[in-house]
């Protein structure tokens, strides 16, 4: 049995996805948000910076509220937990309880996103 949606319960994305007649039901709208995942890569630096696993984590968070299909991280150090954002004693636990996904290790399909192929993009988002 399905809840009622309310005014409270009520999807921001999968209001505006009816509104904008891509679905006809609320039920069509989160079969569509269903289909949104995010995959995230972390480096070694979580393990001793604050600030990183702040982002990290916040990140985390925030996705898995817009991307129903799930929020993945891979290469999440073993580490102690130094952000209190969450009650977990290690930065794994912390991504498990936000609702992320932490994984050992992600492959790329095609080519790999590098720092020079996003300098390409933003000077081709720019007009250069």
């Amino acid at each position: 049995m399905t809840r009622p949606v309310t005014a409270d319960t009520l999807h921001r994305t999968a209001k505006f996805f009816m509104d904008s007649g891509r679905a006809d039901s609320h039920e069509q709208a989160i079969e569509i948000l269903n289909t949104f995942g995010l995959c995230i890569s972390v480096g070694p630096e979580l393990s001793s910076s604050r600030d990183h696993q702040i982002a990290l984590l916040t990140l985390v968070n925030l996705a898995c509220r817009t991307f129903l299909g799930g929020v993945h991280v891979a290469g999440v150090p073993k580490a102690s937990l130094l952000a209190p954002l969450a009650d977990a004693t290690s930065l794994r636990g912390a991504v498990t309880e936000l609702g992320g996904w932490s994984l050992k290790s992600m492959f790329a399909v095609g080519q790999a996103c590098t720092s020079d192929r996003l300098k390409e993009a933003a000077a081709t988002l720019a007009g250069n």
